[in-house]
């Protein structure tokens, strides 16, 4: 049967271990006993003997940059010295403070021990973080202490980049990170306290700098911790952009790095920061006009900054680099933040309502990206994405099934036309109805078919009477939508793109009147339209047609 292994937590100090944890290390044969480090002031007390010739995992930690693989093998080699051991002897692994607080090598080697068949016993200790906010004078509790292990933030920060074929998390910062961890940056908030553990060398320090100036400025005060609860504890305050310049002498295991709260309106990269911002807003002592608002008063609102967010992707089309380039992407990104902030201000006026919030808003939409993507989340096999539509329309089909029963007092419907909202622009609100009709069959066999009809319904125009004109013209433009569909435009934008030409080519013609020395209201019709057929020339030249 294999050797059992002993994990003892040594707590801060030699004072701070337990008798029970004194007597075993008192016990212990020097080729039993493996220390996570022998920086630590609990092995000065031990034997001479004992000190010189037990085992130490610090040469892994100082030649190997790879959190992950540092802990794995420490796991892997107490294992094998515990299957190897003669006479009936356990193992003994000690750690700094408490084995279960902050010592990733622990979980690894239980992970692995229950799979072997090896019993391992923990013997508490108490952990860094107790003697820690004595120093800090903190209430982990009452603050709401994020607490992190340094390696891990270090380790993720080595694999925030690389093959785009791999899976990948976007901050709301900087870093891509890719999902073959999960990001420890991504869960923290800038807003809570932060304390990391085992700033144990200068690189895990940088690292750890780099990181978290993601999160802060280079100027946000932060303190250092050095064998907190011990009689050579330190606590060292800097700037967090002064960290990677600090001597070596103050990292070790023991070295905790705090780092306090921001005030909130100072993380305005946080979308806790909008959330907090809109609640103000629309609080007892927020803005007039924001606490009168309704979830329709402000409907026109959603509608127009959507439409200024695909204006400003427009411009992303454009054959620009350099600085105009950064200041289109700049106008595209701020005019997305005001679509943002239509939906957390609507969100944030719902929840004071008692009616949804917005983490209603956020589930709803995860649980449908989820439920509409199995081949990504699920087991389903696909071929291409003209199968993922396929799949996505079923799986529409039977959502709007089970919303039948909710929708048809209020919207009587043909189930392949529920869901198309009717607040979508008319001619997008148009086309979309043609499609869906058209995925039953009910559509023209060729182009031609949508051809004839546009001429049926101009004919019908100009034929129309006063008491008609409106639904002729409505007809007029039903069917030019069916044969922008047919050429497979999109309308919407197709229209979209006509309008600024027009608009181009009118602002044209005024500066060409201008610079003749007249006004446009003292031509006639005949002169614009000399002008406006040189503009359409320039245009032609410049295009090189």
């Amino acid at each position: 049967m294999a050797t059992d292994i002993i994990v003892v937590g040594l707590g801060q100090s030699w004072g701070q271990a337990t008798g029970e944890a004194h007597d075993i290390l008192n016990k212990t044969n020097a080729e039993r006993l493996y220390l996570r480090t022998r920086q630590h002031p609990t092995i000065d007390n031990l034997p001479r003997a004992v000190r010189e010739n037990c085992h130490s995992f610090d040469a892994l930690f100082e030649g190997s940059p790879a959190f992950e693989a540092v802990q794995t093998e420490i796991a892997a080699q107490l294992i094998a010295a515990a299957r190897n051991g003669a006479g009936g002897q356990p193992i003994v692994y000690a750690v700094p403070g408490h084995p279960l607080v902050g010592e990733a090598s622990v979980k690894r080697l239980l992970n692995r021990a229950q799979i072997g068949g090896i019993a391992v016993r923990i013997v508490a200790g108490i952990s860094f973080i107790e003697p820690v906010c004595a120093a800090l004078g903190l209430d982990p509790l009452a603050t709401g202490l994020q607490i992190v292990d340094s390696n891990q933030l270090a380790a993720e920060l080595e694999t925030g980049t690389g093959d785009r074929d791999r899976d990948f998390y976007f901050s709301s910062f900087s870093l891509p990170f890719n999902s073959s961890k999960l990001p420890t940056l991504l869960a923290l908030s800038p807003n809570l306290p932060l304390l990391l553990a085992q700033v144990y060398n200068a690189a895990i320090a940088g690292a750890v700098q780099r990181s978290l100036l993601e999160l802060y400025p280079p100027q946000h005060r932060v303190s250092l911790v050095r064998s907190a609860g011990s009689e050579g504890e330190q606590v060292v305050e800097l700037a967090l952009g002064e960290l990677d310049s600090e001597g070596a002498a103050l990292f070790s295991p023991l070295t905790c790095l705090y780092v306090p709260p921001l005030p909130v309106l100072a993380s305005m990269r946080s979308l806790d920061t909008l959330v907090y911002i809109t609640g103000r807003l629309q609080g007892p002592n927020g803005c007039p006009w924001d606490r009168e608002q309704t979830h329709q008063s402000i409907k026109q609102n959603l509608i127009e900054e959507t439409y200024e967010a695909v204006d400003a992707l427009d411009a992303l089309t454009a054959d620009v680099s350099g600085e105009q380039r950064n200041a289109d992407l700049d106008k595209f990104a701020e005019e997305l933040g005001d679509v943002l902030l239509q939906v957390v201000f609507q969100s944030q006026m719902a929840t004071i309502n008692g009616e949804f919030t917005l983490g209603d808003v956020a589930q709803h939409v995860s649980s449908k990206l989820v439920r509409r993507h199995p081949h990504v989340f699920g087991d389903t096999q696909v071929s291409g994405s003209g199968e993922v539509l396929q799949n996505w329309e079923e799986i529409k089909k039977t959502e709007r099934a089970a919303k039948a029963t909710f929708d048809a007092p209020r919207l009587p419907m043909s189930e392949g036309l529920q869901g198309v909202s009717r607040q979508l622009p008319a001619l997008h609100y148009a086309e979309e109805v043609q499609r869906r009709v058209a995925r039953v069959g009910f559509d023209w066999p060729n182009i031609s078919g949508a051809l004839d009809k546009v001429r049926e319904e101009v004919a019908e125009v100009s034929e129309a009477d006063e008491s008609h004109k409106r639904e002729e013209f409505g007809d007029l433009l039903f069917a030019i939508v069916n044969l922008g569909r047919w050429m497979d435009l999109d309308v919407e934008e197709t229209l979209r793109l006509a309008n600024r030409k027009f608009i181009r080519r009118f602002t044209a013609v005024e500066a060409k009147a201008v610079a003749s020395g007249r006004q446009l209201k003292e031509m006639t019709l005949e002169e614009m339209d000399a002008l406006w057929d040189e503009v359409k020339a320039d245009e032609r030249s410049t295009s090189g047609e």
